[in-house]
């Protein structure tokens, strides 16, 4: 028996398929996680408040992720005259469930 995942197929080749599932468990709850706080959108860009693109990167962010967070905490949360347009948005994006994708797509 084959699994999609390399580092699964030995677990499963020597027949322990217990522990080949635990193993894809933990992966598929990683991916669930992961999936979980990029659907936050503006709320996860609220995290990054104080933080650069550089201690993103110290977390485990790409340099383009980081770059990404940081440029739509500026849009979203950083100075600006127009406070009442910058809350309206972040209202919104809440209100309307943005998934981080979408705030992207909305401030390119």
């Amino acid at each position: 028996m084959r699994v999609g995942y390399p580092q699964f197929s030995a677990l499963v080749r020597v027949g322990d398929c217990r522990t080949a599932w635990r193993c894809l468990s933990v992966t598929l709850m990683g991916l669930q996680e992961y999936f979980a706080q990029l659907s936050r959108g503006v709320d996860l860009v609220a995290e990054c408040s104080g933080l650069s693109a550089l201690d993103l990167e110290k977390m485990g962010a790409s340099a383009q992720d980081a770059a990404e967070l940081i440029s739509l905490h500026a849009i979203y949360f950083g100075p600006t005259p127009y406070t009442g347009k910058q809350r309206l948005a972040v209202n919104a994006a809440r209100r309307n469930g943005h998934a981080l994708r979408e705030c992207l797509m909305v401030c390119v």
